[in-house]
This record gives structure tokens, C-alpha cells and sequence, in this order.
């Protein structure tokens, strides 16, 4: 497997642990694999995604106050005095829980 297939690989198996609801042991027993290698991998996702720069986008709320982001079961109301560093914070962990 190459390095480019191992990694979408990856992605694909840190969603689905991600989606399961699971602990880390019991997704790990299901899916053949040693707890370690789960938790090298998500650390080396965040590393990654961490290592991205935010760009954000002009966004005009027109004659609305606030803007609602959802993010599975979570919302977060933005005003337009927002806090960038704050919400890309709040946004990274909300993404890996």
C-alpha cells in the first residue's frame, strides 16, 4: 500500500471511529487494531490539521445579528464581533470529539 492510500485509509478508519460512539478499546477490538496505532494516527491528524491555516471567508449577515454554526449535535451562535482565534479553538475540538 502506498503512502497516499495508507493515509486515506487512515481517514476513513478515524471517521468511522469518530462516528461510532465507541471507546477507543472496544472500536479498536472491532476493527482488528492496537489501541497505539489508533492514537498515534489521531495525534498525527490533529498535528496536521493544526498545521493548516485558517482562511476565512467575507461573510455579510445582511440585516441577521448572529450566524448559527452547527457541528453534529453542537450549535454555536457568532456574532459579528467574533473572536477568529476563539471559534478556529472551539471549532478544532469540537471536530474531534
Amino acid at each position: 500500500m502506498n503512502k497516499q492510500a495508507n493515509s486515506e485509509n487512515w481517514t476513513e478508519l478515524i471517521n468511522g471511529f469518530q462516528a461510532s460512539g465507541q471507546s477507543m478499546a472496544a472500536w479498536c477490538r472491532n476493527n482488528n487494531l492496537k489501541v497505539h496505532q489508533l492514537t498515534y494516527r489521531l495525534q498525527k491528524a490533529k498535528e496536521a490539521s493544526a498545521a493548516k491555516p485558517t482562511n476565512w471567508l467575507p461573510f455579510d449577515l445582511g440585516t441577521e445579528t448572529a450566524l448559527t454554526i452547527k457541528v453534529g449535535p453542537y450549535e454555536i451562535i457568532v456574532s459579528d464581533d467574533f473572536d477568529p482565534v476563539l471559534l478556529k479553538k472551539i471549532l478544532v475540538t469540537l471536530v474531534s470529539l
